[in-house]
C-alpha cells in the first residue's frame, strides 16, 4: 500500500549536518547510513532537497553515491566544532544559509529536521516562528542524558515544548 504522500507531488527539504565530499571521480558521496536513508524516503516524495555540510576531504569508505536521482544535495558552509570561536560560526552563517534554503524553501510543502546539530540552535526556532508548514523532526541524540553539549539540551528542550 503507498502512502497518501506519494499520490501527489510532494517535495520536501532535509536539513542535517551529515557530511558529504566528493570523491575521486568528482561524485558527491555521504555518510552511507544517512544517505540510504534519505534514498529510501526519496520514495515516498517527487523531490528531496538535502541541505547538509560539503567538506573538502578523502572521503571514508562509509561514504556512499545516492542511488535515486530525485535527490539534489544544497550545499550548506561546514561549521561547528569544539572550539568556541568554531561554534560562533553557526551566527555568522545562519543568514547565509537561510538565504540558500529560502528558493527552495518557497516550493516545499515539508521539512524533515535532523537533530541535533549546531545549525538547530538557531534553525529550530527559526522554524517554529516562521515556517507554517508541515516540519518532521527526527531528533537522534540522547532523551534523558544530561552529560551532553548544551546546545543539544536547548534543542531537545525546544523539541519538547
Amino acid at each position: 500500500m503507498k502512502s497518501s504522500l506519494s499520490k501527489k507531488k510532494v517535495i520536501c527539504t532535509i536539513i542535517s549536518h551529515t557530511p558529504y565530499s566528493k570523491n575521486k571521480n568528482g561524485e558527491l558521496v555521504g555518510l552511507g547510513s544517512t544517505v540510504e536513508e534519505i534514498d529510501h524516503l526519496s520514495t515516498l516524495f517527487s523531490e528531496i532537497y538535502h541541505f547538509a555540510p560539503i567538506y573538502k576531504i578523502k572521503p571514508p569508505l562509509s561514504y556512499v553515491k545516492h542511488q535515486k536521482s530525485n535527490i539534489k544535495v544544497i550545499p550548506m558552509m561546514p561549521v561547528g566544532g569544539d572550539k568556541v570561536y568554531n561554534k560562533l560560526k553557526h551566527i555568522v552563517f545562519f543568514p547565509l544559509h537561510i538565504l540558500r534554503l529560502r528558493p527552495v524553501l518557497k516550493k516545499t510543502e515539508m521539512i524533515h529536521f535532523r537533530a541535533p546539530t549546531g545549525f538547530g540552535v538557531l534553525f529550530l526556532p527559526w522554524v517554529y516562528l516562521f515556517w507554517g508548514k508541515k516540519i518532521w523532526v527526527k531528533y537522534a541524540g540522547s532523551w534523558s542524558s544530561n552529560s551532553v553539549p548544551i546546545t543539544y539540551k536547548f534543542q531537545r528542550w525546544i523539541l519538547l515544548h
